[in-house]
C-alpha cells in the first residue's frame, strides 16, 4: 500500500506541467464561482477603498483604517477610477483572486526548493490552500486581500534569493507593499531576522535587503498603530475568559477539519459552546503542532511563530462585536482570524505525515484525509451567501447621472452601504 501511494504521488509529480500553477486562479474561481459570476462589493470595498479613492484620489493612500495603512486595496481602488462604477465589483474580485493565487504559484516554484525541497508535497499543500475550507470571509474578496499578501511575503522571506536584479527589485516592491498593507510586517520580522542570522555569504546581502524593507514598513505601521495619525483601533470590551479562549482556540482545528458549515452546526448542537470537547481539541492540536515544530523543518517553526503571533494580537484587539470574544464561537464572526492558524495546522500535519513514527504518521494522514473528504466538499460553494443587491443597476444609473447626483448603494454583508456624490 505504501509503495502504491508513493508511486502514485511520483506519477502525479511527473504529469503536472510547469504551466499548471497558472491555472490556480481558475481553481479559486471554481471553488466559489458566484463571487465572479455575480460580483458584489464587500464591507470596506465600498465606504473606504472605493469611496475614499473616488473623493481623495492618491491622497487616500495615506489614510489609515483601524490604525494602519491598507495600501494594496487602496491602490486597486485608485486604478479602477477611470472605469465605470458598474465594473468595479468584477475588477475587485479578479484582483483579489489573483492575489490569493500568487502564494500558491510561488510555493510550487523553484524559489521554494531550498526551504521546502519536496515538490510533490508543495503541490499538494498548494492545492489544499487554494480550496481551503472555513475561509469564506477572506477568500476572493479585496477587503481581506492583505492576509494573502502577508502569506506571499512570508514565502519570499524564506525562499531562495532571486537570480536577477529585476527579480530583486520586484521582490523588494512586493515586500514593501505587503508591509504597508495591514499590521503583519511586525510579525514577519522574526522570520526575516532568523533568515538573516543563518544566511551564508552568498545570501547575506539578500537577507539584509529583505529585513531592511520589512523594518522600514514596521516603522511606518508601528507609528500609525501607536496613534501618530489620530486613527486608532476601536477599544471595545473583550468579554474574555480562559474557558472562552480554549473554545475559540479549538475552532482552528475544528474549522480546518470539518469546515465552516460544520462549525456552525457544532455550535448549535452545543459541541463548541458547552461540551468539554473543545478542551480535548485544543490540547491535542497544540500537542501535534508542537511535535511537528520540534521534528520538522525551519520553515514550519518560522510560520508557526508568525501565525501564533498574529492570532494572539487578533485576540487582544479583534474587530468583531461588542463584547468581542463571545460571538466568535458562531461563524462568521471573526472568521478571518482563523486563516493563518489553520494553515499552520495543515503545515504541521504535512510534516507529521512524513515522519517515521507510525502513530504520528497515521494520525496526520487521517486528519488530512478528513479535511480533504469532509471539510473541502462541505464548504464548496458559498457558505456566506447573501441575496444579491441592486448595486450594478444603481451603479449604471450613477454612471449616466449628471454631476452633483448623490446616490447610496447597498453592499454585502447587510446592512453595509456607502454613498457617492458625482
Amino acid at each position: 500500500m505504501k509503495a502504491m501511494v508513493s508511486s502514485s504521488l511520483q506519477a502525479i509529480d511527473r504529469l503536472v506541467p510547469r504551466t499548471a500553477p497558472w491555472l490556480f486562479p481558475l481553481l479559486i474561481f471554481l471553488h466559489n464561482p458566484r463571487r465572479l459570476l455575480k460580483p458584489e462589493m464587500w464591507g470596506d470595498d465600498g465606504p473606504y477603498w472605493y469611496a475614499q479613492a473616488y473623493q481623495y484620489g492618491l491622497g487616500s493612500l495615506l489614510m489609515p483604517i483601524s490604525g494602519y495603512l491598507n495600501t494594496v486595496q487602496r491602490l486597486v481602488a485608485i486604478l479602477v477610477q477611470p472605469l465605470p462604477l458598474a465594473w468595479t465589483p468584477f475588477v475587485f474580485q479578479v484582483v483579489s483572486i489573483l492575489i490569493q493565487a500568487v502564494p500558491a504559484i510561488f510555493l510550487v516554484s523553484r524559489r521554494m526548493e531550498g526551504a521546502w525541497p519536496d515538490r510533490t508535497s508543495r503541490y499538494l499543500f498548494a492545492l489544499l490552500y487554494l480550496v481551503m475550507p472555513n475561509a469564506p470571509e477572506t477568500s476572493a474578496g479585496l477587503t481581506n486581500s492583505q492576509w494573502y499578501l502577508a502569506i506571499l511575503a512570508f514565502l519570499l522571506i524564506v525562499s531562495n534569493p532571486p537570480a536577477s536584479a529585476g527579480g530583486r527589485l520586484l521582490e523588494t516592491f512586493v515586500l514593501f507593499i505587503a508591509g504597508i498593507s495591514g499590521p503583519f510586517c511586525v510579525l514577519l520580522m522574526p522570520a526575516a531576522l532568523w533568515e538573516l542570522f543563518i544566511a551564508d555569504r552568498p545570501c547575506r546581502l539578500d537577507a539584509w535587503r529583505r529585513a531592511s524593507v520589512l523594518a522600514a514598513t514596521c516603522l511606518i505601521q508601528g507609528a500609525l498603530i501607536l496613534g501618530i495619525s489620530g486613527e486608532r483601533r476601536a477599544d471595545l470590551p473583550l468579554g474574555a475568559s480562559f474557558d472562552l479562549f480554549v473554545r475559540i482556540l479549538s475552532l482552528i482545528s475544528f474549522g480546518a477539519e470539518f469546515g465552516y458549515r460544520s462549525v456552525s452546526d457544532f455550535f448549535h448542537l452545543g459541541l463548541t459552546s458547552v461540551s468539554p470537547l473543545p478542551y480535548v481539541a485544543a490540547v491535542g492540536s497544540l500537542a501535534l503542532i508542537g511535535t511537528a515544530v520540534a521534528k520538522g523543518p525551519r520553515i514550519l517553526a518560522q510560520y508557526v511563530i508568525f501565525a501564533g503571533g498574529i492570532f494572539a494580537l487578533s485576540m487582544a484587539k479583534p474587530m468583531v462585536s461588542n463584547p468581542q470574544w463571545p460571538p466568535m464561537l458562531l461563524p462568521p464572526a471573526g472568521n478571518r482570524y482563523f486563516l493563518f492558524p489553520m494553515i499552520a495546522w495543515w503545515g504541521a500535519l504535512f510534516v507529521l505525515a512524513g515522519l517515521p513514527q507510525r502513530w504520528l504518521r497515521l494520525t496526520a494522514r487521517t486528519l488530512l484525509a478528513i479535511t480533504a473528504f469532509v471539510a473541502v466538499p462541505r464548504d464548496w460553494g458559498d457558505p456566506l451567501y447573501y441575496p444579491p443587491t441592486d448595486f450594478i443597476a444603481r451603479a449604471r444609473a450613477f454612471d449616466a447621472a449628471p454631476p452633483g447626483t448623490v446616490m447610496e448603494f447597498d453592499i454585502h454583508p447587510p446592512p453595509w452601504k456607502f454613498s457617492l456624490t458625482k
